[in-house]
């Protein structure tokens, strides 16, 4: 297998409908928006807002401002990552990260109806209220939102309309570690709601665990992808970032961020294979080499990956 080659469709010298700002500044999550379109929704963490890239078929022309405030006069902060329920009128959930919250914006408005808080409340806290920068957001068919809190290194639930999460994984104390049952700078998460499994980017462990939403909360995980220490060697992540899962093998994508290259990892497989990036991890710049990937989306045909 030969690493794919990529396509630039937005940098830095990009040109944003509607917005001075020029271009790109450390983007990270992506979110593909409907199931019979190849257009994206991407956190544009370092301009601190959420942009939409709008139809494969013009070579993505159409760029402009989904959001830049969670309420009126108050500004994204560095927002990591974006989910789209394509199941409810293309609902999108942006984790806030610098005010530690999860906001939704109904069907992507921004004014009819206000931006709703769903999860944290800015505080920064250790409690079950708090978020500590939330990265990683998923939303079940039930709205139910699963978030990753990096500082807390754990992994919350919150209903729709709940004041406090409940912990999946990890502690109420916030600590780290790497057994079974802990996380340390959990990330990216990818939800397989069919099979209750729970996909969790433990960056600093330098693992992909997987958790059954059925057993017992908090609950223990196993290691999928990784967990052989941090390294460029096929059964080994360095950092990983971002997780997505095939919906036709089950196969998962991840953003190996410390390796700078995306690892697929086939179900049941101890080791995994290098589709985009250097094999051997080194960055650049070129159409086969990253720097860094923090994030990853595939299309529902599975043609495309960003």
């Amino acid at each position: 297998l030969s690493v794919l080659s990529g396509t630039t469709i937005a940098d830095d010298n990009t040109e944003i409908s509607d917005s001075s700002t020029v271009g790109l500044y450390y983007p990270v999550g992506i979110g593909i928006f409907g199931t019979n379109s190849d257009s994206i929704v991407i956190a544009d963490s370092g301009n601190n807002r959420i942009l939409g890239l709008w139809d494969a078929d013009t070579n993505y022309e159409n760029i402009s401002v989904v959001a830049t405030e969670w309420a009126p006069g108050q500004s994204l902060f560095y927002p990591l990552d974006v989910y789209v329920n394509a199941r409810n009128g293309c609902d999108i959930y942006v984790a806030d990260s610098g005010d530690s919250q999860i906001v939704l914006y109904s069907n992507m408005q921004t004014i009819n109806p206000l931006p709703s808080i769903v999860a944290g409340n800015s505080d920064g806290e250790i409690g079950l209220a708090s978020l500590n920068i939330p990265f990683g957001v998923v939303v079940d068919s039930n709205k139910n939102v699963i978030v990753a809190s990096i500082d807390d290194n754990r992994i919350l639930f919150w209903p729709p309309n709940a004041l406090n999460g409940t912990i999946i994984v990890g502690h109420i104390s916030a600590i780290s570690g790497n057994t079974a049952m802990d996380l340390d700078t959990p990330q990216g998460i990818a939800l397989d709601e069919h099979n209750s499994w729970l996909y969790v980017a433990d960056s600093n462990n330098h693992r992909i665990q997987r958790f059954i939403l059925t057993d017992t909360w908090p609950c223990n995980g196993t290691t999928v992808a990784g967990g052989n220490g941090p390294g460029s060697r096929s059964n080994q992540l360095s950092n990983p970032s971002y997780i997505k899962i095939s919906n036709k093998t089950g196969a998962l994508y991840i953003a190996d961020y410390g390796n700078n290259r995306i690892q697929r990892w086939n179900q049941g497989a101890t080791e995994g294979v290098t589709i985009a990036g250097d094999i051997n991890g080194n960055s650049g710049s070129s159409d086969t080499m990253f720097n860094g990937p923090g994030g990853l989306a595939i299309n529902h045909n599975e043609t495309f990956m960003y």
